[in-house]
């Protein structure tokens, strides 16, 4: 079918839509630089680079996909009550994950295992363009939030919690816990936890299961949070340069340039590219060290040409790298670019 501007067959604009296996993008941005006017090169051209392979796949996925299992599962979502950790907890393993990276490391190849093996039928190894490997068609068509379960420390201490629960019902066996052991001892309670993750694997991930949907309505939130706080800092910045800069999103769920190189904005400014990091931030202060700031979630130092920080109407962009000290990021005094 053939679709007018942007749209999909998966909005409800379109009438008699469906589930999209493969696109043509005949926009001439798709084109023009190198075919010009000769669209008809380029749709020829297109049909010997199409990877069947993967189109097969998704046809399959969907033919197998019961519609409603997956209204079940949003149904589920919504009227779903989550048990969230309190906000010490989660500063706890906030640094537990910043300022350990054992921790970090062990948790996250772990944890990506253990999902690829329950969620095989739903593990795609070649995605579309620009999309990284990972699960989908979980909670609704596309990539699943649940691949964000690997970085995220709210989820891994809902996680901690419910399989404490279960451990605490097993004769001579000790709940798992981070606080007061020294680096090493906590190596080896992570050991523990995925060992034990992995055990109870099949049980953890059911789709029925409590702690699964309280994982996933989690990464929910903690998704669109992230994607508002993008939104709003691309307002932001756009009414701040005006015409003197255009201003782009990237980032999206599973898109490569987010995930990989941390890109979530590019400004072209001065006739130059900026591509950036967008975070939020909880407090600023300014030390004989250099800039420091508090509450700024997952803290590891990327790539980007600019990190920018984002709290209410408040936008702070860095434009040198900084120092991670304490799990908190540090930035020369002279670092800071602009602040909105």
């Amino acid at each position: 079918m053939s679709t007018p501007n942007q749209d999909n067959p998966l909005m409800n604009v379109i009438e008699g839509g469906g589930f999209p296996l493969l696109g043509l993008d005949l926009w001439e941005h798709a084109y023009y630089l190198k075919y010009r006017n000769k669209r008809d090169e380029y749709i020829t051209n297109f049909w010997k680079v199409v990877n069947w392979e993967f189109v097969t796949k998704m046809y399959e996925m969907r033919v197998e996909t019961k519609l409603t299992e997956s209204t079940k599962m949003k149904q589920i979502l919504s009227e779903g009550k989550s048990e969230m950790c309190s906000k010490s907890d989660n500063e706890f393993y906030r640094m537990l994950f910043n300022v350990n990276q054992d921790i970090k490391w062990t948790y996250m190849n772990g944890i990506n295992r253990i999902l690829k093996e329950v969620f095989n039928e739903n593990y795609i190894e070649v995605p579309p363009t620009n999309q990284l490997p990972g699960i989908y068609d979980i909670e609704g068509p596309g990539r699943s939030v649940i691949n964000k379960l690997n970085t995220n420390y709210t989820a891994f201490c809902i996680l901690l919690k419910d399989l404490n629960q279960v451990i605490t019902t097993i004769p001579n066996k000790k709940p798992i816990t981070f606080t007061d052991k020294t680096p090493a001892e906590q190596k080896k309670e992570v050991e523990r936890f995925v060992n034990a993750l992995d055990h109870f694997k099949y049980r953890i991930f059911d789709k029925q299961s409590s702690t699964f949907i309280n994982l996933l309505r989690t990464l929910t939130e903690k998704n669109n949070a992230g994607d508002k706080r993008e939104q709003i800092t691309l307002s932001i910045l756009r009414r701040f340069f005006g015409q003197n800069a255009k201003v782009e999103l990237v980032g999206g769920l599973g898109n490569k340039k987010d995930a990989i190189q941390g890109v979530d904005l590019e400004i072209f400014k001065d006739g130059k590219l900026h591509t950036a990091q967008v975070k939020p931030f909880r407090e600023m202060k300014k030390t004989e060290s250099g800039i420091e700031l508090e509450g700024t979630a997952s803290v590891k130092l990327y790539k980007t040409d600019w990190m920018v920080f984002q709290r209410g109407k408040n936008v702070l962009v860095f434009d040198k790298k900084p120092k991670i000290v304490g799990g908190n990021f540090v930035f020369p005094l002279d670092s800071l670019l602009y602040s909105i």
